[in-house]
């Protein structure tokens, strides 16, 4: 198909927009996936189950199951907003989870010179983390701390070889244009095996985040052998598009969010005697935190932040991700703005969807639709 022909629904949605919204977003589409690989069938086949759609709230497994996961995984347009969270646990034995969420957004240079564009955007407040808990794998999200000190970091991994990582938990999350990276993050947490007699570690990897996430702090004990976790603050980052993706008049530009979290757990949990198991969890959308569940379960969020703050009295009590809004982006001299207006821990911004912003929606989404039927 020719450029020109490629060009025709672009150029409807430019005519039926421009003058009613004065905006330069041409469109923002989202997708929502999530995959979980589990321990192995009876005839020795990992199971894997897939699942996808514009709001993903899943559970999948148990404790005869011998693994389990959940995932809380949200991408999708809504009236003037964007509506993200992206999160998942894993708890038992062969299990793997990754939730990825992918908002891409397409604008056009309608001044008269050419810009280099200048992205300005916002890192939700989240976090990550592992714990003992109490559960057998069903109902994960009302999982709870075990802290009676009967079973630690150190009772886990007797079907793990030495010096591999049983359980832990990683995000990753990047801001692409084509193939060019305009700016990425990653941290994690795992909890490695000891060898030769030594104790099992937790090994920490946040030296792309520790001092670049705002308030980025650990909200377990220090030194506790059950549980380990930290969460951050929403962050503001400012990122300017490489010359090469400069923007003549009437040229469009693309944009690509994309967030995946993993988690993991290979620890062996179902034996005499034992009635606790590892878990592992992260998620874009803070999940025990400032706007999550640690201390006394509570619907009243200044009440979670104050217990949060406590951190030796205040045992995890269950995982709940935020749900969090974005406004609508804009284009608007050559900065791309996308920012959260709302969700646990976040700050109203001052900036408003026009009230136009549902008409360009509609018709970005048929240019989506249109462009992805004809293979653009």
């Amino acid at each position: 198909m020719s450029k020109f022909l490629k060009s025709i629904p672009l150029l409807l949605l430019l005519t039926s927009v421009q003058n009613a919204v004065h905006a330069n977003i041409i469109g923002v589409l989202t997708e929502s996936t999530a995959t979980g690989t589990f321990r192995d069938d009876v005839d020795g086949n990992p199971i894997v189950v897939n699942f996808s759609g514009a709001q993903i709230s899943e559970e999948y497994g148990g404790s005869g199951f011998g693994s389990s996961a959940f995932f809380d995984t949200t991408s999708r347009v809504g009236v003037g907003v964007v509506e993200f969270q992206n999160g998942n646990a894993s708890y038992g034995e062969q299990v793997t989870s990754t939730s990825r969420t992918v908002v891409d957004i397409s604008f056009e240079n309608t001044g008269n010179t050419t810009v280099r564009p200048t992205l300005n955007s916002q890192i939700t407040p989240a976090g990550l983390g592992m714990f003992v808990s109490n559960c057998s794998g069903f109902n994960m999200r009302s999982c709870s701390l075990r802290d009676d000190g009967d079973y630690t970091w150190q009772d886990v991994g007797n079907e793990v070889l030495a010096g591999t990582a049983a359980v832990g938990t990683r995000f990753d999350f990047k801001v692409v244009s084509g193939e060019d990276i305009l700016f990425q993050l990653s941290g994690g947490l795992s909890l490695v095996l000891g060898e030769n007699g030594a104790p099992n570690t937790i090994v920490q990897d946040f030296s792309d985040i520790e001092f670049f996430l705002k308030n980025f702090r650990q909200t377990s004990p220090v030194g506790s052998e059950q549980q380990i976790s930290f969460d951050w603050e929403a962050t503001d980052f400012l990122v300017e598009f490489p010359e090469s993706l400069m923007l003549a008049p009437g040229e469009i530009g693309n944009l690509t969010y994309i967030t995946e979290v993993t988690t993991f757990s290979n620890a062996f949990c179902y034996d005499t005697g034992r009635t606790a198991c590892p878990l592992a969890y992260g998620a874009f959308g803070d999940p025990i935190g400032r706007g999550g569940a640690g201390g006394p379960v509570n619907t009243n969020l200044t009440s979670r932040f104050l217990a949060a703050q406590s951190l030796t009295s205040s045992p995890i009590n269950g995982i709940e991700s935020g749900l969090y809004q974005f406004n609508l982006p804009t284009f608007e001299n050559g900065e791309l703005g996308f920012k959260a207006i709302s969700g646990p821990g976040v700050t109203p911004s001052n900036s408003v969807p026009e009230p136009a912003s549902f008409a360009l929606l509609m018709l970005s989404l048929l240019f989506f639709t249109i462009r992805r039927k004809c293979q653009c």
